[in-house]
């Protein structure tokens, strides 16, 4: 894409791994993936066949970008894909996959905290090996201004399409050594990048839904709604916790790491993996709140946070 006008895409804003949607002209409602920006020239990523527009066709450019919520969104899984190329810069630099992006206000922090960012994440590739996912996360201005923040490593793709759940999930970390600044107007943004190393592979992002929804373990301290008792004292770290099925407790251990999802729901969640941790908020009984425990031994145990 080349402008002719005395505008500057990179004073602009635009950046590489933008989803972009153009209005207007013959392009008019179609959606392109950046790969590289010059001050005139936008160049996209390998797979795009853009139309060619007449010198002089006034289009607007809207800049495309998904949710990042806390709360698992409700709906069917979503499967997207991008065909990466291996040729240079496109091995080098990535194609976007998505972007999702917390609404307006949101952390509202001054800062993120140390500690580690866990990606949890489900994918595949139209070939096993060679082909890699990472993350890139930015912060967002009110006026809409990208600043990158961090970049994970590279998480290699073995699994294709016909590979079970388990074979198609993935997890890569980053650590926050010091404290990252913020205005509590800014916004978080993660970006999902493809990349191969060899010949051309389609790579395929699964989020959404019940069994593959892909999701973020970060730093941002999260504060649970208080209930009309109002707030607890502390909680003894040898506490026990109710069985929701039998109604028995007993105590238990937590060994090594533990992945939190948060469910807003009617039903209790059923956690499909041993070891795991969620926490429930059950809508169909005034939103109160539990934390859901799968032991090793395959049974689930929870309690109310009240």
């Amino acid at each position: 894409m080349t402008r002719a006008d005395a505008g500057n895409f990179i004073t602009n804003g635009f950046k590489a791994g933008m989803k972009i949607k153009i209005s207007g002209g013959l392009n008019n409602g179609l959606t392109y993936t950046i790969l590289i920006v010059a001050p005139t020239t936008i160049t996209f990523i390998h797979e795009t066949t853009v139309i060619n527009e007449s010198a002089g066709t006034a289009i607007t450019i809207i800049v495309q970008r998904e949710k990042l919520t806390r709360v698992p969104v409700s709906g069917i899984q979503v499967i997207e894909n991008v065909s990466i190329s291996s040729t240079s810069p496109e091995d080098i630099v990535g194609a976007a996959i998505d972007s999702y992006t917390t609404v307006d206000l949101v952390p509202g922090v001054t800062s993120i905290p140390v500690g580690v960012w866990s990606f949890n994440f489900w994918a595949y590739a139209s070939s096993a090996n060679n082909a890699f996912i990472h993350f890139k996360v930015y912060k967002v201005t009110s006026l809409g201004t990208e600043t990158l923040l961090f970049t994970t490593g590279l998480a290699e793709i073995t699994s294709v399409s016909g590979d079970t759940n388990n074979q198609k999930y993935y997890v890569t970390k980053y650590t926050i050594s010091t404290p990252i600044s913020l205005l509590t107007t800014d916004r978080i943004m993660v970006r999902v990048i493809g990349t191969v190393s060899s010949t051309t592979k389609t790579i395929f992002w699964i989020y959404q839904g019940t069994s593959m929804a892909s999701y973020i373990c970060t730093t941002f301290n999260v504060t649970a709604p208080i209930g009309p008792t109002g707030p607890t004292g502390p909680i003894d770290p040898n506490s026990h916790i109710q069985n929701t099925d039998t109604g028995t407790s007993e105590n238990f251990d937590i060994v090594g790491e533990i992945s939190i999802k948060v469910y807003s729901q009617t039903t209790e969640p059923v956690l499909g993996q041993n070891n795991r941790m969620a926490i429930w908020i059950d809508t169909d009984d005034g939103n109160r709140v539990y934390l859901i425990f799968r032991r090793g031994i395959g049974d689930q145990v929870g309690i109310e946070l009240t």
